[in-house]
């Protein structure tokens, strides 16, 4: 007993210093690993940086992930990675909107795509995405598009769209009669339709009558006695029989009853109806209407014979017609 005393006591120093040993050395081994994941992270940290110095964010992304593979607890690993992430997402979606503006929808649906799997939260790739799919879905409907309209987001051919539309729409109409100059003329005792289709015949205008119109059961005079413009001979006959007359093209025109109504509806002038044209006529802004010399009065007061004096080019014009006569027997309308 006293013997293996000494000796079991030997025993089992040698076996605790053995395990002091090898727990010695897997610390220093795990310690020298750690040195060594240290130095391989911020080598390839470093390696990032020169990637991200070129513009190369994918490599970039991928060597900051790699670092922070090594070091997963290191803040300044984690942000480098977030930002090369969001700009290699980035660089994929302007390179996808490049192409997609080339036509060349099935490359940009792929950086688009490479755009979601750089940044998987961007939300402008997953919209793209969607937008180009839509694209190309819509390409298959149809029938051989363009090239130059295969590139084009549904919001870029609808404004297109609207800008063709735009470009289309022609200037306002002007009437350019075939005879510029109608007269001498003399009608008696006719209602509207005859009277601005005389004219128009003889300016070779074509007469566009309001479906709603109903001419007055009188008849009107007319006196034209020396040459006068179409148009001012239209003008004189919306004073005389209370219309109003606009162009509907170079050789017709349009003719109504002026009243409020009538000029709310067709007047180009009217806000809230389209176009805005200077070329809606009515009469001339002041007209005098005289009883002629020579005639006698009407039993009715009506006044037979006319005679129209050209006025000047700002529409003043001095009419004499047989549209009314007052109880004196002196004809003195004022339109204004």
């Amino acid at each position: 007993m006293y013997h293996d005393g000494p000796q079991a006591f030997c025993n089992l120093m040698k076996h605790k210093y053995l395990r002091v040993c090898i727990a010695v050395f897997t610390l220093a081994l795990l310690m020298a690993g750690a040195l060594q994941a240290a130095s391989r992270a911020e080598k390839l940290y470093r390696q990032g940086q020169a990637a991200e110095g070129k513009q190369n964010w994918d490599e970039a992304l991928d060597l900051y992930q790699q670092a922070l593979d090594q070091k997963p607890g290191d803040a300044q690993y984690a942000i480098a990675m977030r930002r090369a992430r969001f700009q290699a997402g980035q660089m994929h979606v302007n390179l996808g909107e490049k192409l997609r503006a080339q036509g060349k929808l099935e490359e940009s649906l792929g950086e688009f795509q490479k755009a979601l799997i750089a940044d998987p939260g961007s939300a402008i790739a997953i919209q793209e995405i969607k937008r180009t799919q839509g694209m190309i879905e819509r390409d298959k409907t149809k029938s051989a598009p363009k090239p130059e309209d295969r590139g084009l987001t549904p919001a870029e051919e609808a404004r297109r769209e609207s800008n063709e539309r735009v470009s289309s729409i022609m200037a306002p109409p002007e009437l350019k009669p075939i005879v510029r100059q109608v007269g001498p003329l003399k009608i008696n005792n006719q209602q509207p339709k005859v009277l601005y289709e005389t004219i128009g015949k003889l300016a070779g205008v074509n007469v566009l009558f309001d479906s709603q119109y109903a001419p007055p059961q009188r008849g009107y005079n007319v006196d034209l006695g020396s040459a006068s413009r179409a148009e001012q001979a239209f003008d004189y006959l919306a004073v005389l029989t209370h219309t109003f007359w606009k162009p509907v093209s170079t050789n017709a025109i349009f003719v109504t009853e002026d009243n409020p109504t009538k000029h709310r509806d067709y007047d180009d002038g009217v806000p809230g109806n389209c176009g805005g044209n200077s070329h809606s006529r009515r009469h001339p802004a002041r007209v005098h209407l005289q009883r002629p010399e020579g005639h006698d009065r009407a039993r009715h007061g009506g006044c037979r014979g006319a005679r129209r004096e050209a006025g000047s080019r700002s529409g003043q014009a001095e009419i004499g017609s047989g549209g009314g006569c007052d109880r004196h027997g002196g004809e003195q309308l004022a339109h204004a």
